[in-house]
């Protein structure tokens, strides 16, 4: 027996699959009925009866297709067995980067241009926008420090004495960012980045500034 023999490929047929290929069978009869009468410019009425020929053809059609099917599912099974071991890393919004940006700056404030600075190809605007709502969420206040080479806009951050004390759930937002009150607690109480300018700034203007005063 040869290897395109149709009777070959009906050993693989089930009699569940039985519907289909008479339903297939009727496609392939039409279908070549009415391309043959076009080729041969000619219309007459499909014939009521399958040849034997045309259901082999359709026999061996679906087993084709019945073996390609299988093909792909256990492509598919086998990528997402691959998939289902991969460790996607998470991205972090904006408003995250912005907020631990803020969070990991030495001193107790910041500025806008710090932190475009950290926030790479980030619009000023954009970054004024998050410090806005880390001041409505009590986190700290936004106010612009006016110096001989003009505004520079600053956030002074909440002391880490304040967290959850005021408007919010602050240790859960810092929680979330993976930034433990330690941590947040030793980048605000350094000063080694700031001049005296700015403290005297801090001082006048920080929301907390009878508790930052012992820094200097």
């Amino acid at each position: 027996m040869s290897q395109n023999d149709p009777s070959e490929e009906s050993s693989t047929i089930t009699s569940k699959d039985t519907t289909h290929i008479l339903r297939l069978a009727v496609a392939l009869h039409i279908l070549q009925h009415n391309l043959t009468g076009a080729m041969e410019n000619r219309l007459t009425p499909t014939p009521t009866e399958i040849t034997e020929e045309t259901l082999k053809q359709a026999m061996v059609l679906y087993n084709a297709v019945s073996q390609q099917k299988a093909l792909f599912v256990q492509s598919v099974q086998a990528f997402e067995k691959e998939v289902s071991n991969l460790r996607i890393k998470s991205v972090m919004s904006f408003r995250e980067r912005v907020f631990k940006a803020v969070c990991k700056a030495k001193s107790p404030c910041v500025s806008i241009r710090y932190l475009q600075q950290h926030l790479k190809g980030s619009l000023s605007q954009n970054i004024r926008i998050e410090l806005e709502h880390l001041e409505r969420l009590g986190f700290g206040k936004l106010k612009a420090l006016k110096t001989r080479q003009g505004k520079k806009d600053f956030f002074m951050k909440i002391h880490p004495n304040c967290i959850d004390e005021e408007i919010g759930e602050h240790q859960k937002m810092l929680t979330n960012a993976a930034i433990s009150i330690e941590n947040y607690r030793t980048n605000f109480n350094d000063d080694s980045t700031i001049g005296a300018d700015v403290k005297g700034f801090l001082m006048q203007n920080h929301p907390q500034s009878e508790m930052i005063e012992f820094l200097w």
